[in-house]
């Protein structure tokens, strides 16, 4: 991978030089971008508008010198510098999942060339505008797009994955959890459990769980197995000690190399 995106920075280079200046404040130091994340509200690619794969947008961060982000599928990051008013990435690197849906594989090869093609950085008190070439990224600080959630709440389920393998939620399938101050409770269809629940910094330790059934109309066979395979997996990865992270509307629940990623309903 690390070879693939050392052909892109050589096929860019050029492309990089940039079409104009977007409006905002040069940043003269990776340490002003430093704990701050940004999430695209708006692509446009030679003055027409991009619409992006997948439901997300694109999330862009930046800590002590390196930038992470999460196109569409898999995860890049890498250690950055600033040139002027030109974002220099060295060293990116992408994980390799595997991902159903290969539009999103694509966007992120898409977005990784335009990481690498030294593309200009502008930055507002909220905004940061990315431009490469024909390709101009809008993006909006976290904080004031989408606040952190709190945990206790309703969240249904977007995705799973499982090792270095990443899929949406079964077609027809809805799964929410539900987490109390003292309890969680899960279902998939008419189908779930609940259980006692301990939140201790970022780790919840989720005690024994009682199944439950709901009154509901059962679905189609196809649809009914689609679910009962992924209320295994729920009762699989919520039991005993959990860890979470919360960005914005999204939780992601990690048990080994297994996770949960569930948006706020």
């Amino acid at each position: 991978m690390r070879a693939f995106l050392a052909a892109v920075a050589v096929t860019l280079a050029v492309a990089g030089c940039g079409r104009g200046t977007p409006s905002g404040t040069a940043v003269t130091s990776p340490s002003e971008l430093s704990g701050r994340s940004f999430l695209s509200v708006s692509v446009t690619e030679s003055g027409a508008s991009r619409q992006l794969a997948g439901l997300q947008p694109i999330r862009l961060s930046f800590e002590d010198g390196r930038l992470a982000a999460s196109p569409g599928c898999n995860s890049l990051g890498g250690d950055f510098r600033l040139d002027g008013d030109r974002l220099l990435v060295e060293d990116l690197a992408m994980t390799e999942m595997a991902c159903e849906d290969p539009a999103l594989m694509d966007q992120d090869r898409w977005f990784a060339g335009l990481l690498l093609a030294r593309p200009t950085l502008q930055v507002t008190a909220t905004e940061l505008t990315l431009t490469g070439g024909d390709t101009t990224i809008v993006f909006t600080d976290q904080r004031v797009a989408e606040p952190d959630r709190p945990l206790a709440g309703t969240w249904t389920l977007t995705g799973l994955i499982e090792g270095e393998t990443a899929s949406s939620a079964p077609a027809g399938v809805t799964a929410t959890v539900q987490i109390g101050n003292d309890a969680i409770e899960w279902s998939v269809g008419c189908d779930g459990a609940s259980a006692p629940l301990q939140v201790t910094g970022s780790t919840l330790v989720i005690g024994p769980a009682r199944p439950r059934t709901f009154d509901c109309q059962r679905p189609p066979p196809e649809t009914d197995a689609a679910a009962a395979s992924l209320a295994r997996t729920l009762d699989e990865i919520l039991e005993g000690t959990v860890s979470y992270r919360i960005d914005g509307p999204t939780l992601t629940l990690t048990k080994s190399q297994r996770a949960l990623q569930l948006r706020s309903s």
